[in-house]
């Protein structure tokens, strides 16, 4: 909503809207994180949370407000309510590392300067080890030790997945949880402090780097070779027929990192199986000049939230799991890109709605495939269909 990556781009336009709607009053908190510039695009690693309360009563007790993000220069600011006491948490690499406690907010507040903790800028490259060329490839963090992997540990403020060291959001753009890609054989990012092993991988098809390194907050670069083994058979291609990306209502993967990421596991097909709607990374593919190489495939991720089905000896309705459908095709002028509604219908019902909504040669080669079929819930519904 906000469109600038933190939870203030959308918290700041409601507070206002509040304002002309209630009357309500809202401030402006602004401050600076003393940093050095980031590499370009990324600035996640840092993140500044607002929480009403204090800093001397237990953290479960505050509320939080709203969550923002530095700009390249280290400045920030986001809107709360008037009137309240605030602690204002600076967190790096998913750890809090600075806290500052405002009380009786009435006016707009310089919260200061928070000091941005030593960390180590990484440049590495991974290339083809039989004739130097670029690979674009996978590099994962892994900490080589458990005094260092507990020391790492981090999240988003305490929600989606922990990780060690926490470079950036899971569910995001590069780097995120510990891995980065590589592009075209050159990757930079920020690290925390600590020893690790930094692998370089490209897949199942080739070797995998593998260097010891201890990260001192001196700029460091490493080099990786990696060789192609003769290993896929004959006459097969590598796929992923389970895709999602920022089409999904539980992803922020933009579409360039997506297809980027399979490109760097040596991906030749992509089924795209977006929640609720059909998608295509095919203009993606063929913007980044691997349409010789990967193969896209529009499709789509059934998911059904309204909980409607009875089954005897149940208190709750059901849902009927996840179904992926494909080759489908991709319309965005359409409602879900061409899917038809998947709520309230049996397996049946919804398998005959999707073959309708193709064309008499793409029914001939429909797949329909039941995800995760026994599986946990979310939000309360079944995401499998024992």
């Amino acid at each position: 909503v906000g469109g600038r990556g933190d939870a203030a781009g959308a918290a700041d336009l409601a507070l206002e809207l509040r304002q002309k709607l209630h009357g309500e009053r809202f401030v402006t908190l602004r401050g600076t994180v003393s940093r050095r510039p980031p590499t370009p695009g990324q600035t996640r690693e840092l993140s500044i949370l607002i929480s009403e309360g204090q800093l001397a009563a237990e953290e479960k007790t505050r509320t939080p407000w709203t969550q923002v993000m530095p700009d390249a220069e280290g400045h920030f600011e986001a809107r709360v309510p008037a009137g309240r006491d605030y602690v204002v948490e600076l967190h790096a690499f998913g750890r809090k590392v600075a806290d500052r406690q405002l009380d009786a907010v009435e006016s707009d507040v310089d919260v200061g300067t928070f000091a941005e903790p030593s960390s180590t800028r990484l440049t590495v490259r991974v290339e083809n080890a039989d004739n130097a060329e670029g690979l674009t490839a996978e590099l994962f963090v892994i900490p080589a030790d458990a005094a260092t992997l507990k020391a790492h540990q981090g999240n988003l403020h305490g929600v989606f997945t922990t990780c060690s060291p926490w470079l950036g959001p899971p569910p995001g753009p590069s780097p995120a949880c510990n891995r980065v890609l590589v592009v075209n054989g050159r990757a930079t990012f920020d690290a925390p402090r600590g020893d690790f092993r930094l692998y370089a991988f490209k897949g199942p098809y080739w070797t995998l780097g593998h260097q010891e390194v201890t990260i001192d907050g001196t700029d460091q670069a490493f080099t990786f070779q990696l060789r192609k083994l003769p290993l896929q058979p004959a006459g097969t291609v590598s796929a992923d027929l389970h895709v999602h990306g920022a089409a999904s209502f539980d992803s922020a993967l933009p579409d360039l990192d997506r297809v980027l990421s399979f490109d760097a596991t040596d991906l030749q097909v992509i089924v795209a199986t977006d929640h609720d709607v059909v998608y295509d990374y095919g203009q993606v593919v063929r913007e980044l000049g691997l349409q010789g190489h990967m193969s896209a495939v529009a499709g789509v991720e059934t998911t059904g939230h309204i909980l409607w089905l009875k089954r005897p000896g149940y208190d709750i309705p059901l849902v009927i799991g996840h179904y992926n459908f494909w080759p489908l095709s991709y319309d965005p002028t359409l409602p879900r890109n061409g899917a038809p509604d998947d709520e309230r219908i049996e397996p049946g019902e919804l398998f005959d709605r999707m073959k309708a909504s193709v064309s008499p040669a793409l029914q001939e080669q429909l797949v329909i495939q039941l995800n995760h079929p026994w599986y946990n819930q979310e939000f309360g519904r079944d995401q499998g269909f024992p």
